[in-house]
C-alpha cells in the first residue's frame, strides 16, 4: 500500500525586536488517515507563527519513513479516532524516541483516557477543544509537560489510586 504525505517547507522562526535570540518554532508532523480532516490542521497550525508544520501524513509509517532534512519534530500530531491507534502511538514513540505525541480526537471516556496515557502519549486534545487549547497543548508537550484539563487529572488519579497497594 502506497502512504500519501505532503511534506511542507520549512518556516523560519519570526524575529522577536529587541531580542538577540529567536524563539524556538515548534516542529509539528501531522498524521490522519482522514485528508480533509490533516488538511485542515495544516491551514490551521502554518497560521501559527510560533508553530512550523514538517509534514502531514496519512499514516504514522508514513511519517517515519519520510525524510527529515532537519531534525525529528517536536511533535506529532496523532489522530487516534481509526482502529488501531494505540499500536500507532507506540510505533511513534519507538521510532522518534525524541518527539512527543499529541494524541488529537480523545473521547472523554475513562477508558479513552487511561488508554492514552497507558500508550505513553504527551498530551490530549479532546473533540471538543478549542484551537487555542490545541496550540497550548502542543506548546506543553513540546516543553515536556502535559497540560490536562481538571477532569482529566481526576481520571489519571483514580487510575493511579487503584494500581496502589491498600495502607
Amino acid at each position: 500500500m502506497r502512504c500519501r504525505h505532503t511534506v511542507l517547507p520549512r518556516r523560519r522562526a519570526p524575529f522577536v525586536l529587541g531580542s538577540s535570540v529567536p524563539p524556538v518554532v515548534i516542529r509539528v508532523v501531522i498524521v490522519s488517515g482522514i485528508r480533509l480532516y490533516r488538511d485542515g490542521l495544516v491551514h490551521v497550525m502554518e497560521r501559527e507563527p510560533r508553530v512550523s508544520v514538517a509534514g502531514a501524513f496519512e499514516s504514522v509509517a508514513g511519517a517515519i519513513a519520510a525524510p527529515r532534512a532537519d531534525h525529528d519534530p517536536h511533535v506529532l500530531l496523532l489522530d487516534i479516532a481509526p482502529p488501531g491507534a494505540l499500536r500507532d502511538i507506540a510505533l511513534a514513540r519507538e521510532s522518534l524516541p525524541q518527539t512527543k505525541v499529541v494524541a488529537l480526537s480523545v473521547g472523554r471516556a475513562d477508558t479513552d483516557v487511561i488508554a492514552c496515557a497507558e500508550a505513553g502519549i504527551a498530551g490530549y486534545v479532546f473533540r471538543d477543544a478549542s484551537l487555542e487549547e490545541l496550540f497550548a497543548t502542543v506548546e506543553s508537550a513540546a516543553r515536556g509537560e502535559l497540560r490536562v484539563s481538571p477532569e482529566t487529572a481526576a481520571v489519571l488519579l483514580r487510575r493511579v489510586g487503584s494500581t496502589l497497594p491498600p495502607w
